[in-house]
């Protein structure tokens, strides 16, 4: 046969039929172990939200296509992968799927993070692959498998496991060295309230968001340049990170000076961008440079390996399919409860207005523990302002069934002007939108998330809440007004306070 000017000779023989049945069964155990996260692929692979995550997987996609076509061409041998091939002895991939399933299973049943889950099953089925595919050849594709895990959206994840300590820790590094200069005003809750602001502004010039982009960077260049992955590529690693960490710190100190100390919060607005695009470039630029300095990946003749006996495949299919058996998300077991009764105070007017079918469905898989919407009317303590709106409250000790409610809006057509963080008093800061409806209507939103004991508008801090054991109850409360409500005229405070006893 001929296929693009290449002649083949296939030799026949007659397929292992045992064997066919032993790797479909093995692939279709693997597949109903993560069939869970189809939904979650859908979400992420559909919606605009991610569409610079889609454009990313699919450029990807592409050249790794290219240059396995290119390969193919070059090598005189026809490499077939026949549905009876045996599962091979190879100790790599066998260790990165097994560890990759077992991981899986034990996070969704403690953790439930769903970018977490899918990067799980990106690298596991890469490992699963390796089990039949020329060694050489995978371990080449190794780091493909890594860009296409790195296209989930992560920076959810960066900016709660990574971002929330370090932006903590920059905030106090920058208020200790304010004070070794004789500046001892600017608190860190002031260095975080103002970092926040500016960054919703120009989130892709935050230093730890662009911790994503980087990564990603230089995992292409390395792939493209055929570097070798060793202790010389560590270090440019780690000179990449150091460097897109230093530079944040450089901003941050720079914002806060110009911003809190000088008391030129315009001038702070104008440096972020370019502070966060020159920080970001200059730790790229010299990785970039550090990378070309390490060798050309060697060309490595792996020998021939042994196949897995087959008592070894039945036992990985018995490990997937036990794991599937048992596999179960505690953090959504929760059932939806009715909502408990809700006492407003004399200024509240209020009746219930009851959620769709679909979002309650959607808050029970969560694992919310109630949710209640309502209509209210309130009167301000001086009787002279009418306000009126609706209010959200959702209750779980997950923070899976709690969200940034701005998504929702902008999903419902409004859009975000701006996003504030306000305190209605030291150790009660709330998140304050303000958006404009299609028609040019502007409206005021709140949101913020309350324990018995604590409460927070910044949902990183509510995610590393669910950490402590016993898990405590949180209260999602958002309100949506029917108009634009200044923050001096004093309502927003006064209905937070009354909001803030409910549990």
């Amino acid at each position: 046969m001929f296929l693009l000017n290449r002649q083949v000779f296939i030799p026949e023989r007659k397929l292992d039929w045992p064997q066919v049945g032993r790797n479909l069964l093995l692939i279709a155990v693997w597949v109903w172990l993560f069939l869970p996260l189809v939904p979650y692929f859908y979400l992420v692979f559909s919606r605009q939200d991610f569409r610079t995550n889609q454009i990313v997987l699919a450029a990807i996609l592409f050249l790794w296509g290219r240059r396995v076509y290119l390969s193919w061409q070059a090598d005189d041998r026809f490499a077939t992968l026949r549905p009876d091939g045996p599962v091979k002895w190879r100790p790599l991939p066998l260790a990165l799927m097994v560890m990759c399933a077992v991981a899986y299973w034990v996070a969704d049943r403690w953790l439930d993070i769903n970018v977490l889950s899918g990067m799980l099953f990106a690298l596991g089925s890469y490992g699963l692959v390796g089990l039949w595919l020329d060694y050489g050849r995978w371990r080449r594709g190794l780091l493909v498998a890594l860009l296409v895990a790195g296209t989930l959206p992560i920076n959810g994840i960066l900016q709660t496991f990574v971002g929330y300590p370090l932006r903590l820790g920059t905030a106090v590094l920058v208020r200790d060295m304010l004070i070794s200069f004789g500046v001892g005003s600017v608190g860190v809750d002031t260095i975080l309230v103002l970092e926040n602001g500016l960054t919703h502004i120009a989130a892709a010039c935050s230093g730890v968001q662009s911790l994503w982009t980087g990564g990603m960077f230089l995992l292409v260049a390395t792939w493209l340049e055929e570097k070798h992955l060793g202790l010389r590529w560590l270090g440019g690693a780690f000179v990449l990170v150091a460097g897109l960490v230093v530079s944040n710190f450089v901003r941050v100190f720079v914002l806060v000076v110009t911003g809190a100390v000088w008391g030129i919060p315009l001038l702070a607005d104008v440096l972020h961008a370019p502070l966060g695009i020159l920080g970001f470039g200059g730790a790229c630029a010299l990785a970039l440079f550090l990378l070309r300095k390490v060798p050309q990946a060697p060309v490595v003749s792996f020998p021939a390996v042994s196949a897995l006996p087959s008592w070894g495949q039945v036992g990985l299919i018995v490990l997937c399919g036990g794991l599937a058996l048992t596999y179960e998300s505690t953090v959504r077991a929760a059932e939806l409860q009715p909502a408990p009764a809700r006492t407003f105070g004399a200024r509240w007017e209020t009746e219930i207005d009851p959620l769709e079918d679909e979002i309650l469905a959607w808050l029970e898989q969560d694992g919310a523990s109630s949710a209640d919407r309502h209509r209210f009317t309130y009167v301000r303590s001086d009787m002279k302002v009418e306000r009126s709106g609706a209010m959200l409250f959702v209750v779980s000790d997950n923070q899976q069934a709690h969200h940034n409610p701005e998504r929702c809006f902008i999903g419902s057509g409004l859009a975000v002007v701006l996003h504030e963080t306000k305190f209605v008093a030291a150790d009660f800061p709330i998140s304050v939108l303000e958006m404009t409806t299609p028609s040019g209507e502007k409206r005021t939103a709140v949101y913020w998330y309350q324990s018995a004991d604590q409460v927070t508008d910044d949902y990183a801090t509510r995610i590393w809440a669910d950490f402590s054991w016993p898990r405590q109850e949180w209260m999602l409360v958002t309100i949506l007004f029917d108009e634009s409500v200044a923050w001096e005229d004093g309502t927003i405070q006064e209905m937070a306070v009354d909001l803030r006893t409910l549990q």
